[in-house]
């Protein structure tokens, strides 16, 4: 079993993910309220913050082209919103 923190809000992300990267979980999963115009900018700004030997699993995307972008910012593992054109798909990018 893995234990993982989730670093969530977009207002308090930031701090949730110092706090939390300071603490000896075996990853993280980054959640809060996205949009398409938020999305990259935050995964930007937490990814530089969380440990990079740790996964990082994306909560609540709706779309493939979430994933990308998700991929391409540091994310690692991911999971679809239920509300998307594809419930209880889930999306996985093999951690390295």
């Amino acid at each position: 079993m893995v234990l993982c923190k989730v670093v969530g809000t977009w207002i308090l992300r930031q701090e949730s993910a110092k706090t939390l990267a300071a603490m000896d979980f075996d990853g993280f999963g980054i959640g809060g309220s996205f949009s398409k115009e938020d999305l990259g900018e935050s995964l930007k700004v937490v990814n530089k913050i969380l440990p990079a030997d740790k996964p990082r699993h994306l909560l609540g995307i709706g779309e493939p082209d979430d994933i990308t972008q998700g991929v391409a910012m540091g994310c690692d593992t991911f999971v679809g919103n239920t509300n998307s054109d594809c419930p209880h798909r889930y999306y996985l990018h093999p951690y390295q």
